[in-house]
């Protein structure tokens, strides 16, 4: 039996996979554009995407296309000082008093901490300079984080929320009426759900004094429009337990945060078009022997790192056990590529340069690193 040649399209970071001899690593190589799948599956035994979900969902409410309103992938990017960033947000993202976050998950915690954590902490960090300046120049006083559902629906974890709760001369406001009944549910729930609840209502309950900015934790509220004529002034919201209840959020800012949905990076991929995800069972592509799928491409956006972590694993037994199980002949793997494809990657060493220089202008800075 031949030893399986297996490609993996987008790797994991860990150095130690990325060294080792057993491992090739093509950087700025997009499947369906440099390289095809047929291409892959003709070459190797296996094929596993894990491309992830790079599309926003939308609001789909009047006014999001209202200058002003941005996803929450787009301050990622920025803060993140990803290649992509859109940098025509620096200018006046954060020239405005409040910011609303449409949504409840890590990300949206994540985006709201970045806004109000203080400059001079962000500086020690590997934040790109374009957020530094823009964080320099800011305004935001006051950011809400708003939901549809209530607390014990809230999708971000504790150590998001410590965090959170933790910044330096911010303020968490959270609101008692949001919480109705929620205590006497306690000792019901499962332990996470528990301490996550218990925290909530532990910070709804404590004095912090005045500060002068401030989050707040907006639930059973769904967006009804944004606000304004040219750019956001405003968000009316609705009550989702009232219909009838209707209100005003002044904002100069509106994130969308309501998750995110996979491409299809090529027409050869057997595709759900509901769930927007590679069709799969158990992360084996329907149809196409040789292909399988892990991670949100493959089961839609959910959950955190832990719960992708336990699918992969999964995917992994179940490639592993379906090569055992079969008589393989030789596949040219890379070789079988091209000289086009292989001409115009990056490697790993290239990798390991611009993160040695990253690390190198960092320590010119006294931060983690300095990102290019």
């Amino acid at each position: 039996m031949h030893c399986p040649h297996i490609l993996v399209t987008v790797l994991s970071s860990c150095a130690q996979v990325g060294e080792s001899s057993r491992v090739t690593f093509l950087g700025n190589t997009r499947l369906g554009q440099d390289v095809s799948l047929s291409a892959l599956l003709a070459n190797y035994h296996a094929v596993l995407c894990t491309y992830g979900a790079a599309e926003d969902r939308l609001l789909g409410i009047p006014g999001e296309s209202l200058a002003g309103v941005v996803s929450a992938r787009d301050l990622v990017s920025l803060y993140n000082g990803a290649p992509d960033s859109n940098l025509s947000l620096a200018a006046s993202s954060l020239d405005t008093d409040t910011v609303a976050i449409v949504g409840m998950g890590n990300v949206a915690l994540d985006v709201a901490r970045l806004i109000l954590a203080p400059v001079n902490v962000l500086r020690k960090t590997d934040v790109s300079d374009t957020w530094l300046e823009m964080r320099a120049k800011s305004r935001v006083k006051r950011v809400v984080v708003i939901g549809r559902r209530g607390p014990l629906n809230v999708s971000f974890t504790i150590k998001e929320l410590r965090e959170m709760i933790k910044l330096p001369a911010v303020q968490s406001v959270i609101n008692p009426s949001d919480f109705e009944g929620v205590q006497g549910q306690l000792k019901s729930l499962e332990r996470p759900r528990k301490r996550l609840t218990d925290l909530l209502l532990k910070t709804m309950g404590s004095d912090q004094g005045s500060q002068d900015e401030a989050w707040e934790l907006k639930l059973w509220r769904s967006p009804v429009s944004v606000l304004g004529e040219e750019r956001v002034t405003g968000l009316e919201l609705r009550d989702t337990r009232d219909s009838d209840v209707t209100e005003r959020l002044e904002c100069g800012l509106v994130v969308r945060s309501v998750g995110y949905s996979s491409v299809r990076a090529d027409p050869q991929l057997p595709w759900d078009d509901t769930k927007r995800v590679i069709s799969n069972e158990d992360g084996r592509a329907r149809g196409c022997p040789g292909l399988y799928t892990a991670g949100w491409l493959g089961t839609g956006p959910r959950g955190v790192i832990i719960d992708t972590m336990n699918t992969a694993f999964r995917v992994a037994a179940s490639l592993v056990s379906d090569l055992g199980g079969q008589q393989l002949t030789e596949r040219p793997g890379l070789e079988g590529l091209g000289e086009a494809v292989r001409a115009g990657a990056t490697s790993w060493a290239d990798w390991q340069r611009l993160d040695t220089e990253e690390l190198r202008r960092g320590v010119a800075k006294d931060k983690a690193r300095d990102k290019i």
